[in-house]
């Protein structure tokens, strides 16, 4: 009974391990994104320059973040 317990319980984990890692990279990018907002020394009103720093902000994620925040950072 033990062992079907925790094979479910693993089952359970493998299916919702990917809907938590995708929150969690969510986020991670709004904190990220907050940061920069704060380290900015003035505030950026021009459409170019919120893009160019967001770029440079998704090519300092690690590769695995970076494709999971690229659909959420694609408007900007």
């Amino acid at each position: 009974m033990a062992e079907g317990l925790a094979a479910e319980t693993e089952a359970i984990i493998q299916q919702t391990l990917p809907t938590i890692t995708n929150e969690i990279e969510k986020v991670q990018v709004h904190i990220l994104l907050l940061v920069a907002g704060k380290r900015a020394e003035r505030p950026v009103l021009d459409k170019s320059a919120r893009h160019n720093r967001l770029h440079a902000l998704r090519e300092s994620m690690d590769p695995m973040t970076q494709t999971a925040t690229q659909h959420l950072l694609l408007p900007y």
